[in-house]
């Protein structure tokens, strides 16, 4: 269903079955609420606000089957509290710009966006994140530095989002950044990261960095069943990796 300046209170799985357009919405999730973009349907947002009322939601996942991927598109949002903020299993199929956001904003996400098992990317190098934000800030509806509780990790109380962006066995052929901007780019023009336990996070995978800026990467002394991450405060953490180049940040 198509949105326009809706508020909107999100119980269980929103499933997408067609394309949808959202614009300037609030979504708020419950506990465990979730979307699913079905394969070969899109979700476009623009200026839409989604944040938890309670505890953490499970955020947005990109579905694939072996036809096809779903897609989103991202412009001017802010996605706050999520444990996988996007998240896309590429089956070991091809990156057809599933993901694609810009000058959005991912908040206190346990992980902000994550891709997986690509095997090739279709018009060669894409750019899938541009001029965003990926931090852990207070905000209106997410005040204080902490994530919310959860029982998606263990402890339950942590005090910033782990990963900004996570690549697990990603083919070389993404982009973060705009490779065309020279350095330095006005503020509006790169990719923030801020008080995470690591900036991106890669595994078996091939990534080049353009115009993004690196701050406050701490890492946090976790106990539990955490299965990230060794090395934490690292800005760009590259393990068994194709390659990971990074130019003007």
């Amino acid at each position: 269903q198509n949105l326009t300046g809706q508020v909107v209170d999100v119980f269980g799985v929103v499933t997408i079955a067609a394309n949808t357009f959202w614009q300037g919405c609030d979504f708020r999730f419950h506990n465990g609420a979730r979307i699913e973009i079905r394969p070969n349907r899109r979700l476009r947002m623009n200026t839409c606000h989604l944040f938890s009322c309670e505890d953490m939601w499970e955020g947005i996942t990109v579905m694939r089957n072996a036809a096809s991927g779903g897609t989103i598109v991202v412009n001017g949002c802010t996605i706050e509290d999520a444990y996988k903020a996007i998240k896309y299993d590429a089956l070991n199929f091809d990156f057809a710009s599933n993901i694609r956001s810009g000058q959005s904003t991912f908040n206190k996400n346990y992980i902000g966006i994550e891709v997986s098992n690509v095997t090739s990317t279709t018009s060669g190098q894409t750019t899938f994140v541009n001029y965003d934000n990926f931090w852990s800030q207070p905000s209106t509806t997410s005040p204080g530095n902490n994530l919310k509780c959860s029982n998606f990790y263990i402890p339950t109380i942590i005090p910033r989002g782990i990963i900004g962006i996570n690549l697990d066995k990603v083919v070389f052929g993404l982009l973060v950044g705009d490779v065309a901007v020279n350095w330095p780019p006005p503020n509006p023009y790169r990719n923030f990261f801020d008080n995470l336990d690591n900036g991106i996070y890669m595994n078996e995978s091939g990534l080049e960095v353009y115009n993004a800026q690196f701050s406050n990467m701490k890492g946090s002394n976790r106990t539990g069943n955490i299965n990230y991450y060794a090395n934490q405060g690292v800005a760009i953490y590259a393990i068994t990796s194709i390659t990971a180049s990074a130019s003007n940040n």
